[in-house]
């Protein structure tokens, strides 16, 4: 499920690159309005109850690192960076969505087989934060490192991807494993889902700045 939901990302980033810059604005204008609704009418209730929470500013804290994180799915992996690979740095569309296709899934089998072992020393040895830290410098250096590949760098473009998304992932998983000790039985979800909504929230304003301050048609 994980694979097919990647390659649809791609082809939907296809779409959207292709569409009018006003076209692109009235979209994201419906989507922000209807989280700024949703947000207004719940914003409230969530604020005060994780103040109510003795561990409130762990969770606040916690709720806030898929805001920081959720914009390098949205620009890198899904609307910006796959449409640059595929129309620019790759010969052409069809070789350019099988190649990121599998940098994909090599980033998820990777994934796979990495967590559990990782998962497993750093909770034996209280190294969850250590390896949270360091698989997040990880990605943001890589990811920063995107912006050297040109027009047939192939390579490259899919090494710096594949390690930056494998980063992201990883930093995802201890993230999370977090969740466990922030929550308990009655308030796991609309923790879990608070953290979830606002890594929405960020993704979409990281995709709005791009699309209104670079022209992102331009090579």
């Amino acid at each position: 499920v994980r694979l097919v939901g990647s390659e649809m990302c791609i082809r939907d980033s296809f779409y959207v690159h292709n569409l009018k810059f006003w076209q692109i604005y009235v979209f994201l204008f419906l989507i922000l309005d209807g989280y700024l609704i949703y947000i207004r009418n719940i914003e409230i209730n969530i604020f005060m109850f994780l103040f109510k929470k003795k561990n409130s500013k762990e969770i606040i804290s916690w709720s806030f690192y898929d805001f920081a994180n959720q914009p390098y799915t949205t620009l890198i992996i899904t609307f910006i960076y796959s449409a640059f690979f595929v129309n620019y740095i790759a010969p052409n569309e069809t070789q350019g969505t099988f190649l990121w296709a599998n940098a994909i899934s090599v980033t998820a089998i990777c994934v796979g087989l990495l967590s559990p072992v990782l998962g497993a020393f750093a909770d034996s040895g209280g190294y969850r934060k250590f390896f949270l830290i360091f698989f997040t410098i990880i990605c943001s250096f890589f990811t920063a490192l995107l912006y050297f590949p040109n027009s047939g760098d192939i390579y490259l473009a899919l090494f710096l991807v594949v390690i930056s998304n494998i980063a992201f992932e990883m930093g995802t998983v201890f993230s999370n494993s977090y969740l466990v000790d922030l929550s308990d039985k009655k308030n796991v979800g609309r923790i879990s889902g608070t953290a979830w909504g606002l890594g929405f929230v960020g993704g979409l304003i990281a995709l709005f700045c791009c699309l209104t301050f670079f022209d992102v048609n331009i090579p």
